[in-house]
């Protein structure tokens, strides 16, 4: 009842209300996370065992949040891979905890990349496409973010084709 009354309301003020369909007798699969809430949580959900990863972020330890936002942005406007992205921080030391097995790895930065280096398989980096990008403080300026969006287009092209 209550969800008829919806619906009215929501016709009412011309508003369309859409749901994902199913086939007759399969139930239908819950969604994944919206962008909003991959933006609120920074490191996604653990993975199923040998699941891949579209993309993992890599950034030095204690970034600004406005760095951080500006970043956010940037992955969301590249899609659902890049806005879901989890996010690993590299400590100082270039400590980094063991990243998903993914398809792509940014890194903000030589000593992220060479962080990746340490803990990554052999395997993995051959299979796995590495871009090195500024530090996130770089990206402030115009060049940085250019190349920032180069890459990640590209990136996301060649996503696409495999």
């Amino acid at each position: 009842m209550a969800t008829a009354s919806r619906h009215e309301r929501l016709r009412a003020l011309g508003v369309t209300p859409y749901r994902l369909r199913a086939p007759r007798g399969v139930e239908a699969v819950p969604a994944e996370p919206s962008i909003i809430e991959a933006a609120v949580a920074p490191t996604a959900t653990p993975r199923a065992a040998g699941a891949t990863v579209p993309c993992v972020l890599l950034l030095p330890a204690g970034c600004p949040p406005r760095t951080l936002d500006l970043i956010g942005r940037s992955m969301h406007a590249f899609g659902a891979d890049f806005a879901r992205a989890p996010r690993f921080s590299v400590s100082t030391e270039g400590v980094l905890d063991t990243p998903p097995t993914a398809r792509a790895y940014l890194a903000f930065g030589d000593a992220q990349a060479r962080a990746l280096g340490h803990v990554l398989d052999a395997d993995v980096m051959h299979a796995a496409e590495i871009v090195l990008l500024d530090l996130p403080e770089a990206l402030h300026a115009g060049a940085s973010k250019r190349r920032l969006w180069l890459a990640l287009k590209a990136l996301r092209r060649r996503m696409r084709a495999h």
